[in-house]
């Protein structure tokens, strides 16, 4: 049996959290009784070098023999045995203004963290160089951070599991070298379809509408998805659009601008659980996801498994993962927006486009990601049995 620790560290309700507890959830199904999985929860501020520490100590706690970490953060000291780290993207790197500035930083975590963070850069830049492959030289400390942190994965994890070749791709550009990297898709079938879908919301029960599904980050392309929402027929048409995420719940500033900028078009549910929004999927006229970045892209997937059609930005990763069930416009280009809306609006797609959607997205497992990091595990293993042996030490 082998005893693999789970960083569980970020088990919030985006992306990464998201793949962290799907993928525990697979793992603990496929396994068997030839694994042992443990989790590490949070203990420790982000970004700070107690994180790691924290991690290391649960690795002896648990007498793991494997440390598993579903983001790039690893622990600052070696760790005592071998490591696998997912690396969902590298969009900080190539798009560096997406970082914090250390204002910013401050304010949303607090001065503390700010002092811890500066604090593990600089045990970064003893240990690190900064990765060749980035557009600039880091201006914050967040970025700093980030860029590090991942020339020291890419160092130290005996394997690197990435979502999708565009990744892998990105990696490597940006440190400069060909990384031993794994490509995992992650599963797009965690949503609850099955059984009659939950009524909707009392305002999209009489009409259409369209869907956006995310958080309010700035690589995320909210500002182009609403003009080009006001922009096209939709408004007139009496079809709102809707947003589904914690960013979009009563009181939050992304509700308010949403409310201002489209009025009563724009209904905000907040976060919303797993079986409403398989049913917000599955009634919609479209999503819309007009994303500067993305490393896999979990709700145009989520979307697709539920026959909803998906207009998205033109990105090579979404090409990737999406082929050819999605409609893609030029990053930012709102116009080209409006027109995809208009054409999705004035001819909606048949039960026959609706199965391909489904039978594309059905091809992404979670159970088949789990076996995939499986076999990653008992290589590393393996591996890292042959590597103490060949040091002169002998197995208890």
């Amino acid at each position: 049996m082998l005893r693999v620790l789970v960083d569980g560290q970020i088990a919030g309700a985006d992306g990464i959290g998201r793949y962290t507890t799907c993928l525990t959830a697979a793992l603990r199904r496929v396994g068997g009784e030839s694994l042992e999985l443990c989790t590490a929860p949070a203990s420790a501020p982000r970004y700070t070098a107690a994180e790691g520490a924290n991690l290391v100590d649960s690795v002896r706690h648990h007498r793991a023999e494997l440390l598993h970490l579903p983001d790039y953060r690893v622990p600052l000291e070696p760790a005592p045995v071998p490591m696998l780290v997912t690396v969902h993207d590298v969009l900080r790197l190539r798009a560096p203004q997406y970082c914090y500035p250390d204002g910013v930083f401050a304010h949303r975590y607090g001065g503390n963290a700010l002092a811890g963070l500066s604090t593990s850069v600089e045990k970064l830049r003893i240990t690190t160089r900064w990765p060749p492959g980035a557009t600039r030289r880091p201006r914050s400390l967040h970025e700093e951070f980030y860029g590090r942190m991942l020339w020291l994965a890419a160092e130290r994890a005996a394997r690197i599991v990435v979502p999708t070749r565009t990744v892998a791709d990105h990696l490597d550009e940006a440190l400069g070298r060909d990384t031993d990297t794994v490509v995992a898709p992650p599963g797009a079938d965690h949503l609850r379809l099955s059984g009659p879908p939950p009524p909707l919301p009392a305002p999209l029960r009489s009409a259409g509408y369209l869907l956006y599904v995310g958080q309010n980050r700035a690589h995320k392309g909210l500002s182009t998805t609403m003009r080009g929402y006001l922009h096209s027929s939709a408004p007139r048409r009496g079809i709102p659009l809707v947003f589904a995420g914690r960013d979009f719940g009563a009181g939050r500033p992304a509700a308010a601008w949403a409310t201002a900028a489209a009025g009563r078009y724009a209904v905000c549910l907040g976060e919303v659980g797993d079986e409403l929004l398989g049913s917000l999927y599955a009634q919609a006229a479209g999503l819309l996801q007009l994303s500067h970045h993305e490393g896999f892209g979990f709700t145009p997937l989520e979307a697709l498994a539920t026959g909803c059609p998906v207009i998205v930005s033109d990105l090579p990763v979404l090409r990737e993962t999406l082929g050819p069930h999605g409609t893609f416009v030029p990053p930012g280009d709102t116009s080209q927006l409006a027109q995809a809306i208009d054409a999705l609006l004035g001819r909606p797609s048949g039960a026959a486009a609706q199965q391909q959607r489904t039978a594309w997205a059905a091809r992404y497992r979670w159970d088949t990601h789990a076996r995939r990091i499986l076999r990653c595990y008992a290589e590393v293993h393996r591996q890292g049995v042959r590597s103490y042996k060949s040091k002169g030490h002998q197995s208890a």
